[in-house]
């Protein structure tokens, strides 16, 4: 995200289950501090049938630092 206030933003997060009713598998809220900052807010596998085998809010880095700095010094 990208914010000119300079202070933290809380994201609030929630992963729905839809069929055959819908149910709320996950809710919470993480608070983002700068541009590049990311935060894992849920992590999950499913089985065949769709069922959620397990949950965890253990972070996972998805943008490496680098990759972030190309793709902001392109779209200057």
């Amino acid at each position: 995200y990208k914010a000119d206030t300079g202070r933290s933003v809380p994201v609030k997060v929630k992963v729905e289950k839809l069929n055959p009713q819908v149910k709320v598998i996950f809710a919470g809220t993480n608070e983002l501090s700068g541009a590049g900052d990311e935060q894992t807010a849920v992590r999950f596998r499913l089985d065949a049938a769709g069922q959620v085998l397990e949950m965890a809010t253990r972070d996972k880095l998805l943008i490496r630092a680098e990759d972030f700095s190309t793709k902001q010094g392109a779209s200057k």
